[in-house]
């Protein structure tokens, strides 16, 4: 069985390869519409919602707390990073971690005060672990199953 699982699209197909080194397809079907960039979707949401809880972001009229600043793009991309961390063999680790700049003490946002916002910000820690990553992509791991 052949199951690429790339970018664009999921194909499979079932070959028989003969002794002489001939191939047949004897079967084979996809789904044209998952993709790898499904998984980072879903992982940029989870990093998303997870900095969106009580306990890091808190917003009462105007004043923020502890707010990563990150757009669903750079979870994106923070995401990608974390799971290709968590695969790596030579990881090892079932918990990884990445960094988004944030708020970290609250500060009352107004016009005049914006420039001074750089001066608060600072790396705040993301982590994201094996299980977590797992039950996240779960509904894409049954669906990638669907062609076999």
């Amino acid at each position: 069985m052949f199951y690429d699982f790339g970018g664009g699209t999921l194909d499979v197909r079932v070959l028989y390869v003969s002794d002489g080194g001939y191939v047949e397809v004897m079967g084979s079907d996809g789904d044209n519409s998952l993709e790898g960039v499904d998984f980072d979707t879903a992982v940029a949401h989870e990093l998303l919602e997870a900095g969106d809880n009580g306990d890091v972001v808190k917003r009462v009229g105007m004043v923020l707390t502890k707010i990563p600043l990150c757009t669903l793009s750079s979870f994106h991309t923070i995401g990608e990073k974390m799971m290709i961390s968590l695969s790596s063999e030579s990881n090892g680790e079932d918990t990884v971690h990445g960094e988004c700049f944030g708020l970290t003490k609250p500060v009352t946002v107004g016009p005049e005060s914006i420039p001074d916002l750089c001066y608060l910000l600072q790396q705040i820690e993301i982590t994201l672990t094996l299980d977590r990553y797992n039950e996240v992509c779960t509904h894409l791991y049954e669906r990638s199953m669907l062609p076999i």
